[in-house]
């Protein structure tokens, strides 16, 4: 099996493209939550805040190192908080009213047999975690209480106003993700998606464009920060691209940027599970 077979079947066979145990993803996963925290303004935009002060089960599903579940806990001590996701990247201590629990994204998860569900379900770069269908939604929406809130978050998958150079890197990463058979509509489509389940009202989709010119405003930077260093990771691992030249590819594509004012969506869909 050639290269780029393999790193196709290594893309549609896991949730991350990026290895989440190693440590700079795992600090560009800490940063990349507080720039979207700042950018929303929040942590969350389902109306779930009096809930959580009064004590709500939560679940956070593809949690990575826990950073969503460890700032949101800490704001509501009186509601429990639960992370899950295929790996086991997050750190030995934990808020009290915080709990891990490690299984395949790809199948059906524990709670539900159990005859355990949330009122509020958490689901963040839903991007890789729903559009290869690795993971049915179904599954989402069956652990959510009757009455409770689903809430899905996604950076859409492209850059927009991309100047030469990022375009071609940008490319090759779409064109990774086909032959992985990423569904690239997704985000676009999350909508009707959610409203064919039949289970699901209220059902709502906010977004916001984020500059990637590092010269706007800090949170700018960090979202440049994190796009580029994201993608030329991805071609260092995948195309081949020479780790050596990893820090000046990032100041090129981080440049250009500021060139063509690129900038990047971030989208929230969220909704409500009816009560029959």
């Amino acid at each position: 099996m050639g290269v780029i077979q393999s790193s196709v079947n290594e893309i549609r066979n896991s949730h991350y493209i990026i290895n989440v145990k190693e440590e700079s993803e795992i600090e560009r996963l800490q940063v990349e939550h507080h720039m979207l925290r700042e950018t929303w303004q929040g942590n969350f935009s389902s109306p779930i805040a009096r809930k959580l002060e009064s004590g709500a089960e939560v679940l956070d599903v593809g949690c990575g190192p826990g950073t969503w579940l460890f700032d949101v806990a800490s704001d509501y001590p009186e509601s429990n908080f639960t992370g899950y996701d295929t790996i086991e990247a997050y750190p030995s201590f934990k808020p009290f009213n915080v709990e891990f629990c490690h299984g395949d994204l790809k199948l059906e998860m524990p709670f539900y047999k159990s005859g355990r569900t949330f009122d509020y379900v958490h689901v963040n770069s839903a991007f890789f975690l729903l559009s290869v269908g690795k993971f049915d939604i179904n599954e989402l929406v069956r652990v959510v209480k009757p009455g409770g809130w689903l809430e899905i978050c996604a950076i859409d998958p492209l850059i927009y106003d991309t100047g030469p150079i990022a375009n071609q890197t940008l490319y090759n990463f779409l064109e990774k993700m086909r032959k992985a058979q990423v569904d690239l509509s997704f985000v676009e489509n999350l909508a009707t998606i959610l409203d064919n389940t039949g289970q699901l009202q209220n059902i709502q989709h906010d977004y916001r464009c984020v500059s990637l010119n590092r010269n706007e405003s800090q949170i700018a930077r960090a979202a440049a920060e994190i796009e580029f260093r994201w993608l030329v990771t991805f071609s260092v691992e995948y195309l081949n691209t020479p780790k050596s030249d990893f820090e000046k590819n990032v100041e090129i594509l981080c440049t250009e940027a500021e060139s063509y004012n690129s900038y990047v969506k971030l989208h929230r869909f969220f909704c409500q599970k009816m009560l029959v």
